[in-house]
């Protein structure tokens, strides 16, 4: 691939993989707290608000522009994506479909995600 042989990068210099959803909100938070011009986030629910809440809100504090992308079917996101507006974030609403990832991409450089997988029945 061109990326390693003209650029010498590596897969694994490309890509970390992390043990547990709390790992990767760690790191989520990291990259927010260093942000410099944009926030992007990319989920079917946003449960996991409350864990970078004040992340979000310290980077709008900074001027960083933060959007939101999310399913809002149930009452909880509705509340969330409330929240969200409140603090200044530009939310998108997913028309009633199901996104099987979330992720955090900031400044166009450096993304965060987890792709949900489920099981496929096989046919017989």
């Amino acid at each position: 691939p061109i990326y390693q042989s003209q650029l010498i990068i590596k897969p694994d210099e490309l890509i970390e993989a992390y043990t547990s959803l709390g790992e990767m909100q760690v790191k989520t938070i990291e990259l927010i707290n260093k942000s410099k011009k944009e926030i992007s986030i990319f989920t079917n629910v946003f449960y996991w608000f409350e864990h970078v809440e004040e992340a979000l809100k310290g980077a709008i504090s900074r001027n960083i522009k933060v959007r939101v992308l999310m399913n809002v079917n149930d009452e909880t996101s509705k509340l969330y994506a409330k929240k969200l507006r409140e603090i200044g974030v530009k939310v998108k609403e997913i028309a009633n479909e199901t996104v099987l990832a979330r992720g955090t991409l900031v400044d166009n450089e450096q993304v965060v995600f987890v792709i949900w997988v489920s099981p496929v029945k096989q046919e017989k």
